[in-house]
């Protein structure tokens, strides 16, 4: 069975709209757990499953979901940021995935390989389509993958002190790595990034650039605590947010 979360902040339309896009795309055995991260009242999707009553941050609206899931024993989990649109496939794009994940043991998640307006080196490097059903991520993936249900809870959860999300996908790929897994991406699954929207819209109270300021500050000041001043070269950083 696969679990399949959405976490809504204040962004009501893009939530159902992925909503309905999982209702008319996924056929596998599936459930629905939308978190609702402290929105404000008149923003709440119509979907919610439980609602957070102060906002937690991304990171922590992403591990609400993932305890809320977990009651149901699913053997994946897949989480939906809904800055996504996924764009046209043929394909059942859950059943994609999890087949691809299950080629091999050393598995462990996938994401849909990103389009769109990306500048920041990170989301380009999960934007080349390389034709093929899908490769390995040269970089790292994030909480906004499909994941494998005994390694996401087991081995591969970020520090819930990275509230903002930064910097887990660093700590994700590290963590695969010295476990000998693989993350992959996806050529036949791909979505278009709209970064920011929430920012933008003036819906999160905080602007877009303080909130990018605030949460390098807070990727930086969590790792190297962790794993010391060196900590890209540990975590095998390539191109640093």
């Amino acid at each position: 069975m696969l679990a399949v979360q959405i976490v809504n902040y204040n962004t009501p339309e893009a939530t159902d709209n992925i909503v309905q896009y999982i209702k008319d795309k996924v056929s596998i055995d599936y459930f629905l757990t939308v978190i609702d991260n402290g929105s404000n009242e008149e923003l709440i999707s119509k979907h919610t499953t439980k609602r957070l009553e102060k906002n937690t941050n991304k990171l922590g609206g992403v591990l609400a979901a993932l305890e809320e899931s977990k009651k149901k024993s699913p053997d994946y989990y897949w989480t939906i940021s809904t800055s996504m649109k996924f764009n046209p496939t043929f394909e059942d794009p859950a059943e994609e995935l999890i087949n691809v994940i299950e080629c091999s043991d050393d598995i462990v998640g996938i994401s849909p390989t990103f389009t769109g307006d990306l500048t920041d080196p990170p989301h380009r490097m999960m934007a080349t389509i390389h034709n093929r059903r899908f490769h390995e991520a040269p970089g790292s993936i994030g909480m906004y993958s499909l994941y494998k249900g005994n390694w996401i809870l087991g081995e591969g959860l970020p520090d819930a002190r990275l509230t903002s999300s930064w910097g887990t996908d660093y700590e994700m790929k590290y963590k695969a790595r010295v476990n000998k897994k693989r993350l992959m991406l996806s050529d036949r699954v791909t979505v278009a990034i709209t970064k920011g929207t929430v920012y933008k819209s003036g819906k999160a109270g905080k602007s877009l650039s303080d909130y990018e300021k605030e949460s390098r500050l807070e990727m930086e000041t969590v790792l190297t605590e962790k794993y010391g001043a060196d900590w890209k070269s540990i975590l095998g950083v390539q191109h640093y947010a």
